[in-house]
């Protein structure tokens, strides 16, 4: 900070060869004029048009070590407040460094207490022989490199700091003159435009950088997200499309119709066709009925190599009812029709299905292992369990449906009265109906 040096204090007038700053007017030759023109034209046509901040600061410093009767020195580049050390270089080595963002108050490079003041009063400031000067002498950076001539000038953008030029020449005192310091500030004229111009394109670039990542992420996850549309259940797309950061996923009470479909003997199938063709006959015959099953309001919740669990939700439950025994009724439909266009010597393929209506537990269920964590989302208790077992109880081709479906249906559909059977794992007699149509008025 400043108030480190509260004596460095100096004042326009003062002679060069004090290491005070200069300022006044000086009579020059025609010569050096014409020195001085030719060389902020080349600055202009060299960094004209420049929008690489890297190359910039490289053609920057060597010109003006070339013009400036400097043996070595520093662009310095101020950033979010900071002063960065972007390029150095010297006259003996060809390259220069750039783009180091090195921190000028602790650099080996520079006597900061100069970039300090320069940096607080926005004026230039020439150092004729900084081993002599009494404000400088004691600085570390002095102690150590004994530096003579030292030039330090703002580049200012519209009053507004945005960098600074440090030189330096080791070999001769006071060897910047008026003359080259007039130079200097033509040049840092034009080199504030030009670095403000590539810090826009850097940053114009930086940005366009990140929205084309942010795109390509936008485009994975919309890619993932129609991947994943095809194994998660519409109820749970819903929830996370309204609540992303916390979807409304427990498990809660709610009225469902839960419809059993399973394919009859797919075992033998597997044996008689073998698993591929079995697999491609499954596979065609389940994905006839997509269609059917979502236009009627129903969701697979869960599938099995020969059967699926599908649920409907409405929030009537008689229309829950009658969306199920709508999409089993449209499912044997599809069956017989692709039953009666597959090859001749191809068995006919026999789809059950069993129906129960009612209170069910319907909700993500999380299992959690050494390995990890998974969720299902599914309608879990006695209705659940009551639907799979009618379900199970269905033959060749019939759709069973419980007494609790069955007076949802009303007129609206044809059942015949199966009496009670004795279902597995159910302790008392369940009774069923057969749903043979629906009545079209």
């Amino acid at each position: 900070p400043a108030h480190r040096f509260p004596d460095l204090d100096l004042a326009a007038g003062s002679s060069a060869n004090t290491g005070r700053n200069v300022s006044g007017s000086w009579a020059v030759s025609t010569s050096e004029q014409t020195m001085d023109l030719d060389t902020v034209l080349r600055t202009a046509q060299t960094i004209a048009g420049e929008r690489q901040l890297d190359r910039l600061l490289d053609q920057l410093l060597r010109l003006v070590l070339e013009n400036a009767g400097a043996e070595r020195g520093c662009v310095i580049v101020r950033r979010a407040g900071d002063l960065l050390i972007e390029a150095s270089g010297s006259v003996e080595d060809a390259a220069i460094s750039v783009l180091q963002a090195s921190p000028a108050d602790v650099s080996a490079e520079l006597c900061y207490p100069i970039v300090q003041y320069v940096a607080r009063t926005r004026g230039d400031l020439v150092v004729a022989d900084a081993r002599v000067d009494a404000r400088f002498q004691n600085d570390a950076y002095v102690l150590r490199t004994r530096p003579k001539s030292v030039l330090c000038s703002p580049v200012l953008k519209q009053g507004e700091l945005i960098g600074l030029l440090y030189l330096e020449n080791n070999l001769t005192s006071g060897a910047f003159t008026p003359q080259r310091l007039q130079v200097l500030q033509l040049i840092a004229s034009e080199v504030a435009t030009a670095i403000e111009n590539a810090r826009l394109s850097e940053n114009l670039q930086e940005s366009t950088q990140a929205l084309d990542i942010a795109r390509s992420k936008v485009d994975v996850l919309q890619k993932a997200k129609m991947e994943l549309s095809k194994f998660v259940p519409a109820s749970v797309q819903r929830a996370i499309d309204e609540n992303p950061d916390a979807p409304q996923l427990e498990k809660r009470d709610a009225d469902v119709s839960v419809l059993f479909l399973d394919l009859a003997g797919y075992t033998r199938m597997c044996e008689v066709l073998g698993t591929d063709r079995a697999h491609e006959t499954v596979q065609r015959y389940f994905s006839s009925y997509l269609v059917d099953i979502l236009d009627n309001g129903g969701e697979i919740a869960e599938t099995a190599g020969d059967g699926l669990m599908i649920l409907f939700q409405d929030p009537d439950p008689q229309v829950n009812a009658q969306n199920a025994a709508r999409a089993a009724l449209a499912v044997r439909r599809k069956t017989r029709a692709l039953n009666a266009t597959a090859a001749q010597d191809a068995e006919a393929v026999i789809v059950n299905i069993g129906i129960n209506s009612g209170a069910a537990s319907l909700g993500a269920t999380k299992f959690e292992s050494a390995v990890g964590t998974r969720y299902t989302y599914t309608a879990s208790g006695s209705t659940t369990n009551l639907a799979a077992r009618v379900g199970a109880a269905a033959s060749d081709g019939s759709i069973l449906v419980t007494a609790a479906t069955a007076r949802r249906l009303d007129d609206g559909f044809v059942l015949s009265d199966q009496g009670r059977r004795s279902l597995k794992n159910v302790a008392e007699p369940v009774w069923v109906f057969s749903l043979d149509a629906e009545r079209l008025d």
